[in-house]
C-alpha cells in the first residue's frame, strides 16, 4: 500500500501551521513551469519563510517533517503554484536513474503540501507547475507584469482595485482557497 491513506485532510486553508517535528520525511522538487518559484515553509506560527528560489527547470531535495506545510509563489508576481504529489518504490527509481513517468502513482494536485508519513521503500515527488487561474486573476498577472499603478485604475471599481492591491502586496496564506 502506498502513501496515499497518509495524506493529510487540506481542505480547510484556515490556521494552516507546523506542528510536531517527529515523522522525517524528504522529497525531490521539480519545478516544471516557465517561472523562478520561492519554495516556502509555513512555520509553527503560521507565517511564510522562504527555503529556496528555484529557477525554470531546475530540482532540488527537500529535507522536512511530516506536517510541515509547504507552498509555491511564483518569485516575481507572488501568486501560487500547484504542484502535483507523487511516489514511486525507490527500486523503480535506482533501477532506471531517472524521474520515470511510467512507474509513479500520482496522488493529489494542491496549493498546499503537507508531507506525509510514507515507508523508506518510496520516494516522493512534487512538481510545481502553473495553475489554472480565473480571468481575474489572469488580469491582475498582466496588470502586475507592465508594472501599472493602481494611480493607472481609477475607472475600475473600488471592490476590484482593493482586490488588485492586496494582489500585488502578495496574498497570505489564508486567502489561498478563496482564488
Amino acid at each position: 500500500m502506498g502513501p496515499t491513506d497518509e495524506i493529510i485532510n487540506y481542505i480547510q486553508y484556515e490556521n494552516i501551521r507546523s506542528l510536531e517535528s517527529r515523522h522525517r520525511c524528504m522529497f525531490q522538487v521539480y519545478n516544471i513551469s516557465d517561472r523562478s518559484v520561492d519554495v516556502i515553509w509555513v512555520d509553527y506560527n503560521g507565517e511564510e519563510s522562504k527555503y529556496v528560489t528555484l529557477k525554470p527547470r531546475t530540482t532540488f531535495v527537500l529535507n522536512t517533517f511530516a506536517t510541515h506545510p509547504w507552498i509555491f509563489r511564483d518569485s516575481i508576481r507572488k501568486n501560487f503554484l500547484k504542484a502535483d504529489i507523487s511516489y514511486m518504490k525507490k527500486s523503480d527509481y535506482v533501477r532506471n536513474m531517472m524521474f520515470d513517468r511510467a512507474n509513479m502513482k500520482w496522488i493529489a494536485s494542491s496549493r498546499v503540501f503537507f508531507p506525509p508519513v510514507i515507508s523508506d521503500i518510496y520516494l516522493l515527488f512534487l512538481q510545481i507547475r502553473k495553475d489554472l487561474y480565473s480571468l481575474r486573476e489572469l488580469c491582475f498577472q498582466s496588470l502586475t507584469d507592465q508594472n501599472v499603478s493602481t494611480d493607472k485604475l481609477v475607472d475600475l471599481p473600488k471592490t476590484i482595485l482593493e482586490e488588485f492591491s492586496q494582489y500585488r502586496n502578495g496574498l497570505n496564506i489564508s486567502q489561498i482557497g478563496s482564488l
